[in-house]
């Protein structure tokens, strides 16, 4: 059974496979963190951070992704990139938010070029 956070990584995972991303991995981990999807568009690779927020009574879903973590992201996608010799592909790091609305469905929010 898949916990509750894979699950939305899943979500995300097939929202970006329906624009045309294709997934080269899936939590990838290094010992200062991990990334929870690695997709590829053409000469792209992008590295997504997915958060899901049952409410914002403790901030969105976007507020979450702090500079540290945007760090431990940049750290990790570092390590792919050497880790398989990818040195001529462009990279960018995108967010995908999920929440649900009030008609018990999910909000999907993408957010190309999240951070640098």
């Amino acid at each position: 059974m898949l916990s509750k956070g894979h699950a939305y990584e899943k979500i995300a995972e097939q929202y970006l496979s329906d624009k045309g991303y294709q997934l080269r991995a899936r939590n990838y981990y290094t010992k200062r963190g991990e990334i929870d999807l690695i997709m590829q568009v053409d000469s792209t690779i992008v590295f997504v951070e997915v958060r899901y927020r049952k409410s914002i009574s403790f901030g969105t879903a976007e507020e979450t992704i702090t500079k540290s973590k945007q760090s431990k992201i940049i750290f990790c996608a570092n390590h792919y990139i050497s880790n398989f010799k990818l040195w001529n592909m462009n990279a960018r790091f995108d967010v995908v938010t999920i929440k649900p609305t009030n008609s018990n469905k999910l909000e999907i929010n993408w957010l190309k070029n999240a951070f640098y």
